[in-house]
C-alpha cells in the first residue's frame, strides 16, 4: 500500500519525518493459535530533505501488516489513515 503527497510546511515535513522514522522500527505481529506472524509495519519511506520545498512524502506499508492491524484492531493503523487522509487531501486541493 503506497501513500504519497506533497508537503510544504516545515513544521508537517519535521513530524512526518519523525512519523516515517518511528514506523519504519515498528512490526506487526499477528497469533492465530499456535501459529504467529510479524510483518514491518513500513517497507519503505523516503522524502528528499536537501531540496526545497515542497517535499514528496513517500510511505509503503505492507498490506499485510495493514490488515494485521485491522485485525487486531491496532491503535497504530490510525497513522495509516491519517496518512492516507493526508494524501487523499492533497490531492483534491486546488
Amino acid at each position: 500500500m503506497k501513500i504519497e503527497f506533497l508537503v510544504a510546511d516545515d513544521e508537517e515535513k519535521d513530524m512526518l519525518a519523525e512519523l516515517g522514522h518511528r514506523l519504519s522500527s515498528e512490526t506487526v505481529t499477528y497469533k492465530r493459535g499456535e501459529t504467529s506472524w510479524q510483518w514491518q509495519m513500513l517497507s519503505k519511506w523516503s522524502y528528499d530533505a536537501l531540496k526545497p520545498a515542497p517535499w514528496i512524502f513517500s510511505f509503503e506499508f505492507s498490506a499485510e501488516a495493514v490488515r494485521a492491524l485491522q485485525l487486531l484492531g491496532d491503535s497504530r493503523l490510525e497513522s495509516v489513515k491519517y496518512l492516507a487522509t493526508k494524501a487523499q487531501q492533497s490531492t483534491t486541493m486546488h
